[in-house]
């Protein structure tokens, strides 16, 4: 539409009868008003008549002085909006929905010139979608902003110095953020060097970060909640029609928000009673069965609450122009509801996707098999789908094992980690590593430990400049008496990595090679007879000179619930009170290896053994107000090297040979144990494999079926009798069994 030369009277006028035509409310009505009503006084100041966009500005410019949009209160955001609408009612007719967006981010200058090119490769070659355009240029705007602030013109005076530093003042609370900005960062790097831009790869340069995909338990709700959700929707209006269609294909059909505002009539076959729609998220065909319950609702909201509109998408914006419905509005209505039916929402995500979550959990509940509920799903993979399991606690406590209770008479015999100091020269530079590091999410604890010694030795040497030399490199990952190879692996591995660090940041330093070193560690299996023989002896523990330091009165209780559970010592070292659940057998498992959280389901026997030592735990004083589940009598906290060292005399007791440190049996033997036994009994339950294996891994906290199949193959090893029942279905899962295994530690 031309725009008109009209006065703001005029405009106003039309503009108001345009307003009430398309039903908005005085209240609405009444605050355009009061924002007209100071533009008026303006332009009469400043004998103005016809209103135009530049009058606009000027106008918002003596209200709000010279401002970011972005920057301003959710007041005088809408105050601007209501200010920008006339200029936009002059220009189309009529009145966008919402307050205005952010403005796009503009690449400035040579840098910003490159950054443009790098996308426009990146988009001619992989026919990049919009939304991904749109992330490439907020991460790179963000870079060049910090590189203008540096002075920073040309790509050619870019260091690794910037690029550190640039990395490590990533937002640490924002990971996955942070992943994607990295990964462009990395790209943008490998184009300047491969165009010859730039003389130095420093895609290479760019340090990689410690991100774990869905590290959060996914957030379900209970039938009764649902039915409180649904039952909040008011279906006497054309909103509510809407809304309980939509949220009836989230929660049946497991529809994503995205493909709910995407639906479109041809979309729906009432004729073959499906859907037939291409999946926003990834692309592929899905069909699924038009539900009587959905198909109703779809029905009663196209005919009595849907708005007269020549839109060919299924759902509608309530209010004029009636656009499709965005997927944020889908998301700001489910929040709505959750709130309004009262459920408690603490620690629960309640979007859309919660719906989806619970459609999941449905399907789990009702124990149908991992690949039907991903293909329902729309899952590119069975591995998608296997972040449910997680919840699954009916399936998962099939893994759980029976442990014997511990004696009465048992219990009626009569430190939180500070920072390393860091003395020598390297010391500053060591914390700024670590700071790094940690900002990439990385934990670096152990490397902590032997950073501390590094330091210790440069201190001895009195080294007076930084950069390590080929002589200090050579004294620090000398061999230690009695140290294995992992032990020493790991250890260069740290200073390699400092010594990458202090290069990168202007200090020349010899990189030491890393020794070779393969791991042959085969995992020790007990037998029922050795764990209960374990159990035994620890139960006839006593402490000597009654001291109150000794983590023994805890060792029975965590043997067994290692060997139950078969989680790792570390997390169970972790443990709170607040982790544990023994009303419905449930442990939660915060702090773990791969860094996602997960339900472990308990059994009965396990159950009465925490109790037991709770029950003891919580009578003694200096333990009360202490959140650490297993803490000595004297109320501190052991760690795992305590519970090792009564392993290993428990161990010589029970008469079961140790071979030697780094041989085993370990403590982490447990977990292996754990596994073998507890797929041994879903074996002999007539489990499938296909089905029993998913819900192991998961239950193990593992990331991949690959690091769970080891057990398969163990116990095949040690149970050839399964082979033959189990082979009838899965003959795939056992390899050749003539073929040398190794096994490392998990």
């Amino acid at each position: 539409m031309e725009q008109k030369k009209q006065t703001i009277d005029e405009l106003t006028e039309d503009f108001l009868r345009y307003l009430r035509s398309i039903r908005r409310s005085e209240s609405t009505v009444r605050k355009y008003l009061l924002a007209w009503e100071k533009l008026k006084t303006y332009m009469a100041v400043h004998r103005k008549k016809i209103y135009t966009a530049k009058i606009g500005e000027a106008f918002l410019l003596s209200e709000l002085g010279k401002y970011k949009f972005e920057n301003l209160s959710v007041t005088k955001k809408n105050f601007v909006s209501k200010i920008e609408a006339l200029d936009d009612y002059q220009n189309t007719g009529r009145v966008l929905l919402g307050i205005r967006r952010k403005p796009p981010r503009e690449l400035h200058g040579v840098i910003g010139k490159s950054m443009m090119d790098f996308i426009d490769y990146k988009t001619t070659i992989y026919s990049l979608a919009n939304a991904t355009i749109t992330y490439h240029k907020i991460y790179l705007h963000a870079l060049n902003s910090f590189l203008r602030e540096k002075r920073i013109r040309s790509v050619r005076r870019i260091t690794s110095s910037e690029i550190l530093q640039f990395a490590a003042g990533l937002n640490p609370h924002k990971p996955a953020a942070r992943y994607v900005a990295l990964s462009i960062f990395r790209g943008y790097m490998r184009y300047l060097f491969e165009r010859e831009l730039v003389s130095t790869d420093y895609s290479r340069k760019i340090p990689s970060d410690n991100y774990k995909r869905q590290p959060k338990l996914p957030s379900t709700f209970t039938k009764e909640e649902i039915e409180q959700f649904i039952s909040s929707i008011d279906r006497g209006n054309p909103k509510g029609k809407r809304d309980y269609a939509m949220f009836l294909l989230a929660l049946k059909l497991g529809f994503r928000s995205s493909d709910i505002a995407n639906l479109k009539f041809e979309n729906i076959s009432w004729q073959t009673n499906e859907f037939n729609f291409e999946q926003k998220k990834t692309g592929k065909s899905v069909t699924l069965p038009i539900l009587p319950e959905v198909g109703n609702a779809i029905i009663d909201y196209l005919k009595y609450g849907r708005p007269q509109s020549n839109e060919n998408y299924c759902f509608l914006q309530i209010l004029s122009p009636h656009d499709k419905i965005a997927t944020h509005d889908i998301a700001n209505s489910a929040q709505f509801y959750f709130k309004r039916a009262n459920i408690d929402l603490r620690n629960r995500k309640h979007g859309p996707h919660a719906l989806r979550h619970c459609f999941a959990s449905s399907l789990l509940d009702q124990k149908t098999p991992l690949p039907v509920i991903s293909e329902a799903l729309g899952h590119s993979s069975t591995m998608s789908t296997m972040f449910y399991l997680r919840i699954d606690t009916l399936s998962l406590k099939q893994c759980a094992l029976e442990v014997p209770s511990i004696p009465f008479s048992f219990y009626m015999q009569k430190e939180v980690a500070m920072s390393k100091p860091f003395y020598s020269v390297y010391g500053r530079s060591i914390k700024e590593f670590l700071t790094v590091k940690r900002s990439l999410g990385f934990k670096y604890q152990a490397a902590e430990y032997e950073l501390g010694n590094f330091d210790k030795i440069a201190y001895k040497r009195e080294e007076s400049s930084i950069g390590i030399t080929k002589e200090l490199a050579s004294e620090v990952c000398a061999r230690h008496p009695h140290e294995s190879e992992k032990s020493r692996y790991n250890r260069i591995q740290v200073v390699r990595q400092l010594a990458f660090y202090l290069n990168d940041t202007g200090h020349a330093s010899y990189i030491p090679k890393l020794p070779l070193f393969k791991s042959s560690y085969t995992p020790y299996v007990f037998t029922k007879e050795e764990v209960l023989k374990i159990f035994s002896i620890a139960d006839q523990s006593k402490a000597n000179n009654c001291n109150l330091r000794t983590g023994m009165f805890f060792i029975p209780v965590l043997f067994r619930l290692l060997y139950s559970t078969g989680i790792r010592t570390g997390e169970a070292m972790s443990l709170s009170i607040n982790d544990i659940d023994v009303t419905h057998n449930v442990l939660k498992i915060r702090d773990s290896k791969n860094g996602k959280e997960r339900l472990i389901p308990f059994s009965k026997s396990l159950s009465e053994a925490l109790q037991d030592y709770l029950k003891y735990r919580n009578q003694r004083p200096a333990i009360k107000g202490v959140n650490h589940l297993f803490v000595h009598p004297a109320g501190g906290v052991n760690g795992s090297s305590i519970a090792y060292r009564w392993f290993r005399k428990i161990l010589f007791s029970s008469g079961i040979s140790h071979q030697g440190k780094g041989a085993g049996p370990r403590l982490h033997d447990f977990r292996h144990t754990f596994a073998v036994h507890s797929l041994v009994s879903m074996c002999e339950q007539e489990l499938d494999l296909y089905y029993s294996l998913p819900i192991l891994s998961t239950y193990l906290g593992h990331q991949s079926l690959a690091a769970t199949d080891k057990y398969v193959r163990l116990t095949a090893e040690m149970y050839p009798s399964l082979i033959k029942s189990v082979n009838k279905i899965c003959p795939h899962i056992f390899p050749d069994l003539n073929k040398t295994q190794c096994y490392e530690a998990d």
